[in-house]
């Protein structure tokens, strides 16, 4: 079997996490690295409220923006949040991206 087919979300998700993180500096906005952070979150490990974490002080203002950027991700269920992850790692354009492009294409065409 093809090591690129992926049966499940999570399989992809991590995948693709593990690429990112041992990947250089990925070329993105401040917005869409926060985005990406709380589909991280979310995914990993789960609503702010289920997590149990203090909201950070207005004073730690990059920890309180991450923090928002995961709360609003709150509603999301968890296999829509790392399809989420891997699409904005997808729209990169960089040879990542175009890595991740065509294993998320593979992934929906394999049956949604």
């Amino acid at each position: 079997e093809n090591k690129m087919t992926t049966s499940s979300a999570e399989e992809l998700f991590e995948t693709v996490t593990s690429k990112v993180k041992s990947s250089p500096a990925l070329p993105l906005s401040e917005s869409l690295k926060l985005k990406l952070y709380g589909f991280y979150k979310r995914s990993t490990v789960g609503s702010t409220t289920e997590s149990g974490e203090p909201v950070p002080s207005m004073f730690s203002i990059i920890a309180r923006k991450k923090y928002n950027a995961w709360a609003a991700c709150d509603d999301v269920e968890k296999e829509d949040s790392m399809l989420n992850y891997v699409r904005i790692v997808a729209d990169i354009d960089c040879d990542l991206g175009r890595e991740v492009r065509e294993m998320l294409d593979e992934f929906e065409r394999g049956g949604m």
